[in-house]
């Protein structure tokens, strides 16, 4: 038995905000249609914990 070389994935092509924001505001409403509607404000406390990592990125990299 010959062992096979793996894949390498391909490197997607990056996409603009525009088309990024409309995959993730589907994506954040499915999470929500399915998240049980009694732990919404646990999936809204981790919704800022990411955002606000993000803002933290965004000015470290404005102040370089």
């Amino acid at each position: 038995m010959e062992a096979r070389k793996k894949k390498r994935p391909r490197r997607q092509k990056a996409l603009g905000p525009e088309k990024l924001a409309t995959r993730l505001v589907k994506v954040l409403t499915r999470y929500r249609e399915r998240w049980n509607p009694k732990e919404l404000s646990e999936l809204a406390r981790q919704l800022r914990e990411f955002a606000d990592g993000l803002e933290k990125q965004g000015r470290k990299r404005s102040k370089e």
